[in-house]
């Protein structure tokens, strides 16, 4: 038995039954939208974001999507992940500028978010002092509006390396 005889039947019945019924026009809820999206960047990285402008029609692909979850925009080529290096003086923070651009780098520390710096210039490098007070600090900027991925650091695991590594150097190890 392959599989034509079973369609075969099923499309049989199917047409017997909405012979005299057909079936109702389905009209699409409010809260559904029919929407563009990457699908070179759904493919590569698994996230669901809108096409930029910069590419090419055979990478759209559109969908029904629920409002409240469309696709979200995508981060521009130009925004990459900040560096952030901590030393035993705080946290040096630096990503790549480009020029004629607003650049606002951000800290946020549990549910408050800080703005560091307004007015970053890819010569620039932020050294943040006031990190070793806390379990776990998030460095992230925007440019032009465009919000780069957030960086996680955890400047207390920093200081037991340097203690166990520098301070005792290899003796008892010290855990948090």
């Amino acid at each position: 038995l392959s599989s034509v005889e079973p369609t075969e039947i099923n499309k049989q019945t199917l047409s017997y039954l909405y012979s005299n019924n057909k079936p109702k026009d389905f009209k699409i809820p409010e809260e559904i939208e029919y929407l563009p999206y990457d699908a070179k960047e759904l493919k590569n990285n698994q996230k669901i974001v809108s096409p930029s402008a910069d590419l090419s029609e055979r990478y759209v692909s559109y969908d029904y999507f629920k409002t409240s979850n469309k696709p979200t925009e995508p981060i521009p080529d130009n925004i990459t992940p900040p560096i952030v290096e901590l030393n035993r003086y705080g946290a040096t923070i630096s990503f790549y500028c480009e020029d004629n651009n607003d650049y606002v780098l951000y800290k946020k520390i549990n549910d408050e978010t800080l703005v560091l710096c307004s007015d970053f210039d890819s010569k620039d490098k932020y050294i943040d002092k006031d990190v070793f007070n806390y379990d776990e600090i998030c460095y992230y900027y925007t440019c032009n509006g465009k919000k780069s991925e957030i960086i996680k650091i955890r400047p207390k695991d920093y200081l037991i390396n340097m203690f166990n590594n520098e301070i005792l150097n290899g003796k008892t190890k010290w855990y948090v």
